[in-house]
């Protein structure tokens, strides 16, 4: 992965030689408390995601393809780990397509599905096998699970 090598110094203006004129940047970072940046390997490719992190349903979400040494080099250097690790399997629901995860790690046993809607109030069929909604337990999000793996909350689980 390309590594940045740099120095930076204060400067006097006064010594500058006359210079043309430059390009406007306009430059901001990522909110962590805000927002978790992802890297996800697939098959059939490598995406960055940036997804906000209010609850709920509806989240802003920006995906960008990335080549696979990239994202293989990112989650390297920059990846907070243990990495998710999990088979995603589509199945369509009455012109829907569902997406069954099955987890493996310290999020054994875990297999969550997901369904995109075209808006918060659409009305969909809704499977014998997804019995427990969890979209806004904050404890069921990818980032989340991550660090909180499944297997931690086993008591909790068992008594509700």
């Amino acid at each position: 992965m390309p590594k940045e090598i740099e120095r930076k110094f204060i400067v006097d203006t006064t010594q500058l030689p006359k210079l043309s004129n430059g390009d406007h940047y306009t430059q901001g970072y990522i909110d962590p408390e805000r927002a978790t940046m992802r890297v996800r390997i697939t098959p059939k490719g490598c995406v960055l995601t940036f997804k906000s992190k209010e609850g709920g349903t509806t989240r802003s979400e920006y995906e960008f393809p990335v080549d696979e040494a990239t994202g293989r080099a990112l989650l390297e250097d920059l990846g907070r780990k243990p990495f998710i690790d999990k088979t995603r399997v589509r199945h369509d629901v009455d012109g829907k397509t569902w997406e069954i995860d099955t987890f493996y790690g310290d999020n054994e046993g875990l297999v969550m599905a997901e369904v995109e809607l075209d808006s918060e109030d659409e009305t969909i069929t809704i499977p014998e096998w997804a019995v427990k909604e969890v979209t806004n337990d904050a404890r069921y999000y990818n980032a989340n699970l991550s660090q909180r793996p499944y297997s931690t909350f086993a008591k909790e689980r068992t008594s509700q």
